[in-house]
């Protein structure tokens, strides 16, 4: 019995010592780091950041070979085989509509645009399409009926919803907004 918890004390330290060893390397040259802060001349300020510079990396280094060391020395009669790294978020290893959406400028982001409709089609299902004076196509999303202005061309306003659908409304003629998305 005492065998056993002898060989699981020796086991564990075999573990966790290197692990504190590294981890206290790590805090030296934090605080060497930080200690630079204090140094009056620019050159010296700036000759002390390089020596804390290199003693961080030599620690962080030798934190980053350690768990590798103690894998291969799990199982040794396996090659060294370089591992990799997992891809960043946003990379092409999920579908388009799982990615976080990428921050933008808010100056950037138009709210609404003013178009001017010079023709209004409709299909054999009842939605319509909706050309502009440049060659957009916008079509309609949710069949419903749709009222037409009086005369063409007529201008409107497509603007972004809170939950980022687009609506178009007539801005002189009838009431009503109707759901599009561009197509052309």
């Amino acid at each position: 019995m005492a065998y056993r918890f002898l060989c699981v004390a020796l086991i564990t330290g075999i573990l966790i010592f290197p692990a504190l060893a590294q981890e206290q390397g790590l805090r030296n040259a934090a605080k060497g780091t930080v200690a630079c802060l204090e140094v009056e001349g620019a050159d010296q300020r700036l000759a002390c950041f390089e020596e804390a510079a290199s003693k961080l990396s030599g620690a962080l280094s030798a934190e980053m070979e350690a768990p590798a060391a103690s894998a291969r020395g799990a199982s040794s009669s396996q090659p060294d085989t370089p591992v990799a790294s997992a891809p960043a978020a946003g990379e092409g290893n999920q579908p388009s509509w799982a990615r976080a959406p990428q921050p933008q400028d808010d100056e950037t982001v138009a709210e609404e645009i003013s178009i001017s409709v010079v023709r209004i089609l409709r299909n054999n299902v009842g939605r319509h399409f909706f050309i502009t004076e440049d060659g957009q196509e916008w079509e309609q999303t949710i069949t419903q009926r749709v009222k037409p202005p009086k005369t063409l061309p007529a201008e409107a306003t497509i603007e972004r919803t809170l939950f980022g659908s687009l609506l178009l409304t007539f801005d002189d003629g009838p009431t009503g907004a109707y759901k599009v998305r561009r197509t052309k």
